[in-house]
């Protein structure tokens, strides 16, 4: 921008000379009109007068029209006397002289006055327009600096605006995750109070959202965990450590539930504990499963036991059968030492009901696999019953079923009779009520979780209660594992509910039982109705032991029992002869296949085992009966014997009744061809 008095310097510059060059200039001028005005003004003429605006007009422009008005008029009054004297006509110059010179000074000054006073102004709206001008150029730059700060500040804001949305996203994530998640997910304070519950914790405990928060987890215990388990538990996280374990708990509706548990301390920002968040998965079914797996391995383990003893047992409980069968017949007339023998039957009775429960609750019992009607086993063991409860206990019956169940009836009947006689064990000391009730029932979807792994359909429901001392709920939990047991020592052997529940699951039912110490107990057996034609249950009943005059061989690798068996036969009036090696017994029936009617051969021996010596036999003879007696194998059952051409199969221990019959019925060709 250009300068004001930069543009005009012409006005502005005299009245900005120093105050003794304008007095100098002034002076000189005036003098110099003094000593020239007369000698212009006669040489010259009137014109000359114009000599003393040289000095007037200075006067003006320098002090302005006030102090140049004075100046002026001082000066030009001894102008004009000088003009008097020298000239001496008044008219030609006189006072109009001065007064006009005054009159210009007037004018120049006013002008210069006002000349300087909008130089002010003009000077002062330029200070004005240059401090705007400034103003302008410090907003501008302030406005570019607080810009440039904003847009900063912008950026910066829209950073934290995009790391608080990637927060608050990974958050909603999170809380979805949580919220979705199939885990339950608890968060308490630091005192246990419930803050926040997922979905899945309202799902699986039974307890709302509403219902959770404000409560402490103590809400969901069961019993099962004692003091010195939560104490450990709280000492762990309060050190701010981890604890991992199981829970086992109940839910709302006071349902078991088992839950494997993580609980971590939660942290403030200044690194205190201020809450604890736990996740837990239920395991219910797991736990159950692998109880159902321990159960099936401890099965298989007691199945590998049973059948590594069965076969040596039998084999010695037949010997006993058979020797002391021997010794009663030779003494019918010495009825002291038959009651002896008596006595040694009926353990040997009992070892051999011991070893069936044995295979049986291990599965390696073959079973007979038909419709039974369960009304008609009932009163079966009812009739049996009656005899021999004492009459403290009161028999009380509701049988309405007439339906029919696939199943071994010998196991059916098994099953009733371990119940009852459990039942009045339970009312032996002050007796009571053993009530019995058979009907049809469905099972639905609801009821299944409440009995077993068991498919809805059609059951017949068989009830046994007795009002006994019942079953405390610890033992409840036990009641049907293997070889468990609260009788007394040589009162029970713990295996009478294990073989009823594998016989009733074997029938692909279920068997329940509630308790409650000093009322009593209930038993409830689920078995599927199977719609086919009835076979009633039939006890045969035989006369005297049939015999015969027939050469039989007689093939066991233990020599004390070939004696005994061909003792047997020879009291019956066969002509007996014994092997106790398969090998010779082969080589001697080569020699002359014709010499033998009948071989009675256990299975298990060594070099040639049973199945091996029936096929030799076949070959050399295909007309020979075999009759197969084994104490058990894991390798030869009655199916295989009889695809083999066996025509008799016997399981030891034998009475002389069961070999002479089947005996008999082989050499009549009574038995099925099958």
């Amino acid at each position: 921008m250009v300068d004001f008095r930069q543009k005009h310097r012409f006005i502005t510059y005299p009245a900005t000379f120093k105050p003794w060059l304008k007095w100098s200039i002034f002076l000189f001028l005036l003098i110099l009109y003094y000593a020239f005005a007369p000698w212009m003004y006669v040489n010259i003429g009137t014109v000359s007068r114009l000599f003393a605006f040289f000095y007037v007009i200075p006067a003006a422009l320098f002090w302005g029209g006030r102090t140049g008005i004075i100046l002026t008029a001082i000066s030009t009054a001894p102008v004009g006397f000088v003009h008097l004297l020298v000239v001496g006509e008044a008219s030609e110059g006189g006072l109009i002289g001065p007064v006009f010179a005054i009159i210009i000074a007037g004018l120049v000054g006013y002008l210069r006055d006002l000349s300087l006073s909008l130089e002010e102004e003009l000077a002062r709206r330029e200070g004005v327009e240059l401090e705007l001008l400034n103003l302008k150029t410090n907003l501008e730059e302030e406005v570019s600096k607080r810009t440039g700060e904003l847009i900063s500040a912008n950026y910066e804001l829209q950073d934290v605006i995009n790391d608080r949305s990637a927060v608050e996203k990974q958050m909603s994530r999170l809380a979805m995750a949580i919220e979705q998640a199939s885990e339950e997910v608890m968060i308490t304070d630091v005192q246990g109070v419930i803050e926040y519950v997922n979905p899945a914790f309202e799902r699986v405990t039974g307890y709302s959202r509403r219902e959770a928060i404000g409560s402490k987890p103590s809400i969901l215990k069961s019993g099962e965990h004692d003091l010195q388990f939560y104490k450990n538990l709280w000492e762990t996280i309060s050190r701010g450590q981890v604890w991992r374990g199981r829970f086992v708990n109940r839910s709302r509706n006071g349902s078991r539930l088992v839950e494997d548990a993580t609980i971590s301390p939660v942290y403030d920002s200044q690194g205190k504990i201020n809450g604890y968040v736990s996740v837990k998965r239920d395991v219910t079914e797991f736990e159950k499963r692998e109880a159902q797996n321990r159960q099936a391995q401890k099965m298989e383990a007691i199945g590998a036991l049973a059948g590594g003893i069965a076969h040596d047992f039998n084999n010695i409980l037949f010997g006993i059968f058979g020797y002391t069968e021997i010794a009663m017949r030779r003494a019918e007339d010495q009825p002291a030492i038959r009651e002896a023998l008596e006595e040694v039957m009926k353990g040997g009775r009992r070892a051999k009901d011991l070893v069936r429960q044995i295979l049986t609750f291990s599965r390696q019992r073959d079973a007979k696999w038909q419709p039974v009607q369960v009304k008609l086993v009932i009163k079966e063991v009812l009739n049996l019953l009656r005899s021999v409860l004492p009459a403290t206990v009161e028999i009380k019956q509701k049988v309405t079923s007439e339906s029919m169940v696939l199943a071994d009836p010998t196991q059916i009947h098994q099953v009733f009779m371990n119940l009852c006689t459990n039942a009045q064990y339970a009312m032996r000391e002050k007796g009571g009520v053993l009530t019995v009730t058979l009907e049809d029932g469905k099972i639905d979807e609801e009821e299944i979780a409440e009995t077993s792994d068991i498919k809805p359909g059609e059951y017949i429901v068989l009830t046994v209660e007795d009002t006994g001392h019942g079953i405390p709920e610890d033992v409840v939990a036990r009641i049907f594992e293997p070889f468990f047991t609260t009788k007394g020592e040589g009162e029970g052997t713990g295996m009478g509910l294990s073989t009823t529940r594998n016989i009733v699951s074997d029938c692909g039912g279920a068997i329940t039982v509630e308790s409650t110490p000093g009322e009593g107990s209930t038993f409830r057996v689920l078995l599927p109705i199977c719609r086919k034609d009835i076979r009633e249950i039939t006890v045969s009943t035989i006369g005297g032991l049939p015999g015969g005059k027939e050469r039989v061989m007689v093939v066991d690798d233990e020599a004390p029992l070939v004696r005994m068996i061909c003792e047997m036969l020879t009291g019956l009036g066969y002509s007996a002869k014994g092997f106790s090696s398969s090998s010779e017994a082969l080589q001697a029936f080569t020699v002359d296949p014709q010499v033998v009617d009948l071989v009675v051969t256990d299975v298990t021996m060594p070099l040639l085992n049973g199945l091996e010596l029936t096929g030799r036999l076949i070959r050399t003879r295909p007309s020979i009966p075999v009759i197969m007696v084994t104490g058990f194998s894991e390798v030869v059952d009655e199916a295989k014997a009889r695809a083999a051409g066996v025509k008799g199969y016997l399981l030891k221990p034998i009475s002389i009744r069961e070999l002479a019959v089947t005996v008999r019925d082989v050499l009549d060709g009574k038995v099925r061809s099958d």
